[in-house]
């Protein structure tokens, strides 16, 4: 998928010969930086650079190309400890490219092949730098196939505060929570959330795992002994690709959503009003933006949920929060899967949109007084002194109060301000304009600005930059 113009990386040309040729999975130092040429000679292409400057993770993502489609093909032992993949990556160059990164944490690399032809690779930290026969020249659609095998191991390289992407579930399941930068430890990926692509997830296991993911399923076929498993998933950002592998069972309620259940445990309190859920908020926000919607609960004591898209992933401890929690991942499907970040440090307009929305759920269902009550419970959060503005967190902040509360707050505000009717006719405007794309609060703003007028524009700006916290925003 494109890119906000906010990430737009510049390379350097050179006229260089290309590097000497690697094939290892020992770390490599990164290239030399190249100087652009001041010759006539012609130009044979740029080592792509690691990393797309996010703000807040610059390592993240690779700048050069943008993926169209990813081809995972995963197989598991009988313990779910040894993994084997190999992946097709379909790409178009954006600049000339003589070599490339893409994020890959951890296992060993046995072949890459770029358009059919053996690539030189060489291992980094976090990147795999691969060095195709031939340079790629700009608008150049290709294929890089990677194979490779290990352990199935969280990835903990960025300022954060856990480690993320596979994670083990009590009963020995194995699933996936992949923000900000686990999916580099799953399959080899442009690990950001500005570039989306399809998704076609084929997962090879042993009876009687079951596994679950999103978008459309195929119907189980067996394959020497091991269950094959496959789901296209459209246009998702990596970190959004849902995985669980275990003993699961799909309970469906009788409004066709299915939730898979860890053994025999029963359905959780709530999760029987996920569609009445999207209902109300398809009245607020536009028609759901996708095919299928459903859950996977892992039995796990981590105490976080994840807006995985089209199949949210709770814990049996999220769970059990009923239809907040519930209400919060069903909007991020809007607000975080439908609508991309640009940087990482942009991220209240996930988290404090879906806060807002889960305040919205409480209204409907219990009543003004009920939203009232969220709304000053949020703000007496963030009154306390040293909470920052939400805009612009530090990566060990990424998930910090204000992201949530204030984000949400900047948006209840913004309700009183103009009213009801104009209010989420703007939440519906703004949903239809960034479908598919990528926001940041520069552009959020210049929308609120456009639609709303430089009054509305100075609000948010108050409630998400200043130092000082607004005052409470309900009369």
């Amino acid at each position: 998928m494109r890119r906000s113009a906010a990430l737009v990386v510049a390379l350097a040309a050179c006229t260089v010969a290309p590097p000497d040729t690697i094939a290892t999975n020992e770390v490599a130092p990164p290239p030399p930086t190249i100087a652009a040429t001041t010759t006539t000679a012609p130009v044979v292409g740029v080592d792509g650079a690691p990393g797309l400057g996010d703000r807040m993770f610059p390592e993240l993502g690779n700048a050069g190309y943008d993926v169209l489609t990813y081809d995972i093909d995963l197989t598991f032992d009988a313990g779910l400890a040894e993994l084997e993949g190999n992946v097709i990556i379909e790409a178009e160059a954006t600049v000339a490219l003589r070599s490339f990164t893409v994020d890959l944490v951890g296992y060993t690399v046995t072949s890459v092949r770029v358009d059919g032809g053996e690539s030189a690779f060489a291992r980094g930290p976090r990147d795999l730098r691969i060095t195709p026969p031939d340079v790629i020249p700009s608008g150049e659609i290709f294929t890089v196939a990677v194979s490779y095998h290990g352990l199935p191991a969280p990835v903990n390289l960025t300022d954060f505060a856990f480690p993320t992407g596979w994670q083990r579930g009590r009963g020995g399941s194995l699933f996936l929570f992949s923000e900000p930068d686990g999916a580099s430890g799953v399959f080899p990926a442009n690990d950001h959330p500005s570039d989306r692509a399809d998704v076609f997830l084929t997962v090879r296991v042993p009876e009687p795992h079951v596994v679950v993911s999103g978008g459309e399923a195929a119907a189980v076929r067996f394959e020497g002994g091991l269950g094959v498993h496959s789901f296209e998933i459209p246009s998702v950002a990596p970190y959004l690709v849902p995985l669980a592998i275990g003993d699961f069972t799909p309970i469906e309620t009788p409004d066709g959503v299915v939730t898979w259940m860890g053994g025999d445990a029963p359905l959780p309190e709530g999760f029987e009003r996920q569609a009445e859920i999207l209902s109300a908020f398809e009245e607020d926000l536009g028609p759901y933006p996708f095919g299928q919607s459903g859950a996977v609960v892992l039995d796990s004591d981590l105490p976080a949920a994840l807006e995985t898209q089209t199949l949210s992933t709770y814990t049996t401890v999220s769970a059990a929060w009923g239809t907040f929690v519930i209400a919060h991942e069903l909007a991020h499907q809007w607000f975080g899967n439908e609508i991309s970040l640009g940087q990482w440090d942009d991220i209240w307009l996930n988290e404090g949109f879906a806060t807002f929305m889960t305040w919205r759920w409480v209204e409907r269902d219990a009543g003004r007084d009920a939203y009232e009550s969220q709304v000053r419970g949020a703000w007496e959060a963030v009154s306390v002194p040293g909470v920052p503005p939400p805009d612009h967190p530090s990566g060990q902040d990424l998930f910090n109060v204000s992201v949530y509360q204030r984000g949400g707050l900047a948006l209840a505000a913004l309700r009183e301000f103009v009213g009801d009717a104009e209010f989420f006719s703007f939440l519906r405007s703004y949903v239809a304009a960034f479908a598919g794309e990528t926001v940041t609060t520069e552009s959020f703003l210049i929308f609120v600005l456009v639609v709303l007028g430089p009054q509305a524009e100075d609000l948010v700006t108050d409630w998400v930059r200043s130092e000082d916290l607004p005052a409470y925003p309900l009369g």
